[in-house]
C-alpha cells in the first residue's frame, strides 16, 4: 500500500547485507566475470575464491567470508595445483572446508540430472565459481533462446538456494586488435545474453598502455578491470590498472 511521504522517509532503511560490498548479496543470482582468452579470467577467479573464503578485500571492496568451491571444466588437475600453490605461497591460506576446488568434467544444466546435480554441487558453500560457464550450456551456448533459458534457471537456483553463482565467460570480437568497452558487453554476442539477468558484470582487458615502452610479449600482463554492470552497488565503480605477476598469480594494481 501507498505510505504518506513523511511516513516514508521516517522508515529505517534496511541495509543490505553484501558478500562482496556493491557486488552481490547472497541469493541475487550470479556474476560474470569476461575477457577475451588468456586474459586471466581464470587467474582473477581462483584469487577471488581465495578472497572470499578468507573475507579478505577484493581491489578494496569488503568481502563477507563464505564457503567457496570453485569448480574448472578446462585445463589439467596439474595446472590448476600449480596456480593455487602460487596463491598459497603469497599466505593466503584458507581454513579447512572453506575453498574446495575440483576439475570436473562438463555437464548440461538445462536437463533433469543436470539441475539435479548442480543443486548437489551448490550446498556444501555458499559462493560456487564455474570456469567457464559453456561448459555448463551446451551447443548453443551464444544462442540467446539457450542463454535466456539458462540463466533463468540459474537465478532461480540461486534464490531457491540462497546462494550465489560466479561464472567466466570467453568473449571475442571481430578485429582482435581493437579493445572491447564495457558498454560492449551489452551487445555482443556471447556476453549480452549472459549480462542481461546477471547481478555484476566484469570485463578483464588489455590496458591500452599510451606512452609507455612495453614488450610485446608483456603487454597482456598490463590490464584493466571494469565494472561493467553492477546492479546492486550505491555508488560508481571506477575501472583498476592491474599488472599481471605469472610467478605469484598475483593481479597488482598498478
Amino acid at each position: 500500500m501507498p505510505k504518506d511521504i513523511m511516513d516514508f522517509l521516517g522508515e529505517k532503511r534496511q541495509e543490505r547485507a553484501y558478500t562482496i560490498d556493491q557486488l552481490f548479496s547472497q541469493g541475487s543470482g550470479y556474476g560474470l566475470i569476461a575477457g577475451r582468452t588468456g586474459l586471466g579470467k581464470t587467474n582473477l577467479l581462483l584469487n577471488l575464491g581465495f578472497r572470499l573464503a578468507l573475507g579478505l578485500h577484493f581491489f578494496g571492496l569488503a568481502i563477507k567470508k563464505c564457503k567457496v568451491g570453485y569448480f574448472a571444466f578446462e585445463g589439467s588437475e596439474d595446472n590448476l595445483r600449480d596456480r593455487s600453490y602460487k596463491i598459497l605461497m603469497r599466505g593466503l591460506v584458507p581454513d579447512e572446508g572453506w575453498l574446495q576446488v575440483d576439475r570436473i568434467d562438463s555437464f548440461i544444466l538445462l536437463s533433469k540430472s543436470g539441475r539435479d546435480k548442480f543443486r548437489d554441487m551448490l550446498r556444501p558453500f555458499d559462493v560456487i565459481m564455474l570456469d567457464p560457464i559453456k561448459w555448463m550450456v551446451g551447443e548453443g551456448y551464444t544462442e540467446p533462446k539457450r542463454v535466456a533459458e539458462f540463466t533463468k534457471a540459474v537465478v532461480e537456483i540461486m534464490r531457491d538456494e540462497n546462494k550465489f553463482a560466479i561464472f567466466s565467460a570467453q568473449i571475442r570480437k571481430r578485429d582482435p586488435r581493437v579493445k572491447i568497452e564495457p558498454g560492449e558487453l551489452f551487445e555482443l554476442k556471447g556476453a549480452a545474453d549472459y549480462v542481461e539477468d546477471a547481478t555484476f558484470a566484469l570485463l578483464l582487458e588489455r590496458s591500452e598502455l599510451r606512452g609507455q615502452k612495453v614488450p610485446q610479449a608483456m603487454k597482456d600482463r598490463h590490464l584493466t578491470l571494469y565494472f561493467a554492470k553492477h546492479r546492486e552497488a550505491t555508488r560508481d565503480l571506477s575501472p583498476i590498472e592491474l599488472f599481471y605477476d605469472y610467478d605469484k598469480c598475483e593481479f597488482e594494481v598498478v
